[in-house]
This record gives structure tokens, C-alpha cells and sequence, in this order.
């Protein structure tokens, strides 16, 4: 098997650990009352992995990854345990305003429900949240917020070089094409953009 890294598609990849896909079938039972194990068809382990360029760990097979429904259970059971899918007074939201100059045109890809875009209408009226969950983009939409489901890729294509700034907070983690995503995110900023 020639593993490679997401980011830089070289085979500089180091193991680091796997995990048996029956313990995350059971801990996804057991802790949220999931059942998970359609999405394991075939697959024994999880690898876990680091490019040795960048040192970004990932997880292997690529093509393990949850679709819409899994997350709009997996939110419901977080909810039910009193907690929250979206967040206010995050470290990395408050960071990435101090970085926003007034009236720049700002992205948020994985933008959930708008709890950043809420924070950011006062700098700005430029913004465009994307989101994937449409429960997500169903509530921000109820708020009012420029929120659209579409995949960055495709946003790529519709509207290169339009952004100022474009973030995605802890969104990674759920990508399986991160080179593909890095390149989108980089084509709707504006050229010459820092």
C-alpha cells in the first residue's frame, strides 16, 4: 500500500497509531447512541498518519468519511447531553476578528448555524457563510444570514478571486480531499490578498 499525504500527495508519511473500527462502532454506541458501522463496510482499521512535510496527522482511508445524517444525529445526541454543536466566545473566533479590517469580504467555510458571521456583521457587511448541513444553513438562514449550501470547490468555480480573508474553524478534521480544499479556499481569495 502506497499511503500519501493528503497535502502534499508525496509518500513522506510516518505511522502513528490505528485504531479497530469495532471499538469506534462500540464507542459511538456506547457514548452517543450511534450506529455507525454502515460507514465501516470493509474497513478493519483506521490508520492514523502524519505527512512528515507539513506534520498534519490524518486519519486513513480517505473514503471514510460521515454523510449529512450522521451529523444531524450526532448533534442531537451532543444536544441531548446538554452541550453544543455551535460555539460563542471561542479563542480562534475572537483571534480571526482582531485580524478583519473593516469592510473586507470575509468567508466562513463550515460556517454551522453563524455563530462567527453573527460576531462579524459589525466589521463588516461583505461576508458569505458555507455550510454542508442543511439544518445549519436552514437556522442561519432564519436569522438572516448569507448562508448557502455548496461545497468550496464549486464556490471556487462560481466565484473566484472575491474574498478578502476566508476561514474555516475546525472544519479540517472532516475534510477527505484537504489538498483540493486548501486549493479552493486559496482561488476565492483575491489576488494579492496576504
Amino acid at each position: 500500500m502506497n499511503l500519501r499525504s493528503p497535502i502534499t500527495y508525496t509518500s513522506r508519511v510516518r505511522y502513528i497509531d490505528s485504531i479497530p473500527s469495532d471499538l469506534i462502532i462500540k464507542l459511538y454506541k456506547k457514548q452517543d447512541g450511534l450506529e455507525v458501522s454502515r460507514y465501516f463496510k470493509n474497513i478493519d482499521e483506521v490508520k492514523i498518519l502524519q505527512c512528515e512535510d507539513t506534520l498534519l496527522r490524518f486519519y486513513y482511508p480517505f473514503s471514510l468519511c460521515g454523510d449529512e445524517d450522521f451529523y444531524k444525529q450526532l448533534k442531537l445526541q451532543i444536544n441531548k447531553k446538554g452541550l453544543s454543536y455551535d460555539r460563542d466566545n471561542e479563542p480562534d473566533h475572537l483571534f480571526a476578528l482582531s485580524k478583519i479590517n473593516p469592510g473586507e469580504s470575509v468567508l466562513e467555510i463550515g460556517c454551522g448555524t453563524g455563530k462567527f458571521l453573527e460576531r462579524l456583521s459589525p466589521l463588516t457587511k461583505n461576508y458569505l457563510g458555507i455550510e454542508l448541513n442543511q439544518d445549519d444553513v436552514s437556522g442561519a438562514q432564519k436569522k438572516a444570514l448569507p448562508v448557502k449550501k455548496i461545497l468550496i470547490e464549486e464556490l471556487a468555480k462560481e466565484c473566484p478571486d472575491t474574498f478578502d480573508v476566508v476561514y474555516a474553524f475546525r472544519v479540517l478534521e472532516h475534510i477527505s480531499d484537504i489538498k483540493s480544499f486548501f486549493q479552493s479556499s486559496i482561488q476565492v481569495l483575491k489576488k494579492g490578498v496576504k
